[in-house]
């Protein structure tokens, strides 16, 4: 897709490099899927590189998303979220997060650390706790995020007196999530 508004969603994708290719000429809105993605597409979204030309948003499902290495995106400019905004309970840790449960919230009821996955750009997660556990929120190696400190920090912790506690990250880059608290205190090391 080179330009224009393109919608669209309900397609069936059955072999291919990528079912849909994103890379504009001209202005160019999206407001795609949910779609379908079989085994053989290597990845179901690319978006290859950012561009001030693109905006808009991919209304994304994971469970339909069956590519090799799912989507790719190097823009920041085009949000990536599960259409429905599932809860999934971590009942036990340590344990990593998935970049591909984009727009949904993990709901951590285990005492210890809930590691983030690397970023990818139009990505967003949610980490809430539930239970009285003390809870440490770890960045990927080589990653980070910024909560509103003079430098990127690696961790966050939430005592266990802090029901309800939970805090969205979202992608600003490869490397690096921004921290909004949501509810409860948070440390952030």
């Amino acid at each position: 897709m080179t330009g224009g508004v393109v919608t669209g969603s309900g397609n069936e994708y059955s072999a291919g490099a990528f079912g849909v290719n994103i890379s504009p000429a001209a202005v160019t809105c999206v407001d795609m899927g949910p779609d379908i993605f079989k085994a053989a597409i290597t990845n179901s979204y690319k978006i290859p590189a950012d561009s001030a030309l693109l905006g808009g948003r991919i209304n994304y499902n994971a469970e339909q998303d069956n590519s090799v290495s799912r989507f790719v995106n190097a823009s920041g400019r085009i949000s990536i979220d599960n259409v429905d905004r599932r809860i999934a309970t971590v009942a036990s840790l340590p344990s990593t997060g998935s970049p591909f449960f984009t727009g949904r919230t993990y709901n951590v009821t285990a005492a210890g650390t809930f590691t983030l996955p690397a970023p990818i750009l139009g990505t967003r997660l949610r980490v809430m706790k539930s239970t009285a556990t003390a809870l440490t929120i770890a960045a990927a190696a080589g990653t980070g995020f910024a909560a509103g400190a003079a430098s990127t920090c690696t961790s966050a912790a939430a005592t266990a007196g802090e029901l309800g506690a939970g805090i969205e990250f979202v992608a600003l880059s490869g490397t690096t999530w921004i921290a909004q608290v949501l509810s409860g205190n948070w440390t952030f090391s």
